[in-house]
């Protein structure tokens, strides 16, 4: 699932140069870096890792005027969450600049790339962890050029990134 979700953030690279300058400077610099932690957490939220999840009612509840008998299974949309306009703006547009995330300003119940409470993913701080450094190394070692706004993907379990437009990817002249 990590490498799907740099998969999926590798081939973002591709589509705008002047962002991949930005985050390159950005990490260069080493003085923090709010525009990589975006740029992380919006692949995570267009592309979350699981597309859903099922689970079931623990007693009976109404939910939107809708009875819920006790043990009923649900089925919740990661997908759905991440792109709901009562939640994100512009919520279909991959920004790489999201104010949600730059401000920190999002709705916590809005964006579970690692879902949340008791069953959240238990690799959830390994796959942050392994996520920015291994997308760190990529942009400080590589350019990549080429992708396109149509993206590609699989569901599955996991959401998988599926090929659509060729990238070059070439060794940074360090």
């Amino acid at each position: 699932t990590t490498a799907a979700t740099l998969s999926f953030a590798i081939d973002r690279l591709g589509v705008d140069p002047s962002v991949q300058q930005r985050l390159h400077d950005e990490i260069a610099a080493n003085q923090g870096e709010p525009y990589l932690n975006c740029f992380i957490q919006e692949t995570l939220r267009y592309f979350p890792t699981v597309p859903f999840v099922v689970r079931e009612t623990a007693s009976e509840v109404v939910l939107e005027g809708n009875l819920l008998a006790s043990g009923q299974p649900l089925l919740i949309s990661i997908v759905g969450l991440h792109h709901d306009p009562a939640n994100w703006s512009d919520p279909d547009i991959f920004d790489c600049s999201r104010a949600e995330f730059l401000n920190d300003s999002y709705d916590r119940r809005a964006f579970l790339p690692f879902l949340a409470g008791p069953r959240m993913c238990g690799g959830a701080r390994l796959a942050r962890v392994e996520l920015i450094e291994g997308f760190k190394a990529v942009i400080r070692q590589f350019s990549v050029k080429g992708g396109s706004d149509e993206i590609g993907f699989d569901y599955g379990l996991a959401l998988r990134p599926r090929a659509s437009a060729p990238l070059a990817i070439a060794r940074r002249a360090l």
